[in-house]
C-alpha cells in the first residue's frame, strides 16, 4: 500500500506543477498584452522580448512596466492560491481526536482455553 500511495502522491504534484505553470504563465502573458498599448507592434505585444528588441525607449519601458504589473498581479493570485491551499491542508489533515470504545466496542480480555 505504501508504493501505490507514494506514486499517486508523485502522479498528483506532477500533475499539479504542469498545471500550475500553465495557469500562472496564461495569466502571465495574457495581463502582459492587456497591459501594453493597442498601438505597439505585435512583437512587442506578445512578449517582452519582442518589446526589447525594438530601439524606441519609450516602448521598452512601458513594456518593462507592463511586464511588472503582471507579475505582480500573478504573484498574487499565485500567493492566494497557496494560502488558501494551507488552509484546505489544516481542515483536511487536523488532528481528529479518537472516539472513546463503548461497552459493545471494548476490548474483552483474552480466554484460556484449557
Amino acid at each position: 500500500m505504501a508504493g501505490v500511495g507514494s506514486a499517486r502522491n508523485d502522479t498528483i504534484q506532477q500533475a499539479g506543477t504542469a498545471l500550475g505553470i500553465a495557469i500562472l504563465g496564461s495569466l502571465l502573458t495574457s495581463g502582459y498584452a492587456a497591459e501594453m498599448p493597442a498601438d505597439a507592434p505585435e512583437q512587442a505585444r506578445q512578449s517582452i522580448t519582442g518589446a526589447l528588441a525594438t530601439t524606441d525607449s519609450a516602448l521598452i519601458g512601458t513594456a518593462r512596466e507592463a511586464f511588472t504589473a503582471s507579475m505582480t498581479t500573478t504573484f498574487t493570485l499565485s500567493a492566494i492560491g497557496v494560502l488558501a491551499a494551507a488552509v484546505l491542508a489544516t481542515l483536511v489533515m487536523r488532528d481528529r481526536k479518537p472516539q472513546q470504545p463503548t461497552e459493545a466496542t471494548a476490548p474483552q480480555e483474552p480466554q484460556l482455553v484449557a
